[in-house]
């Protein structure tokens, strides 16, 4: 089993390989990509990265008083 496996092996990486520039160049940028992707999937688990505009309605706004400190006299 060990033989047929190591035979197999040696024919699919025997011989010259080549690619287009296009080819390369795409799989490139799939690659880089796939990882941008990855990387901002993985980052909420590691507390990395937060992605939101962080706008954050304040209950003083939502009663009718001042947003900006300045509280009305009642």
């Amino acid at each position: 089993m060990l033989e047929k496996c190591k035979m197999m092996l040696d024919d699919w990486f025997e011989g010259d390989v080549t690619l287009a520039k296009l080819t390369l160049w795409l799989i490139a940028a799939l690659c880089f990509t796939v990882g941008i992707v990855y990387g901002l999937m993985l980052a909420p688990w590691t507390k990395g990265v937060s992605i939101g505009s962080n706008n954050v309605v304040r209950d003083d706004c939502r009663h009718g008083r001042c947003c900006m400190g300045e509280d009305e006299e009642d």
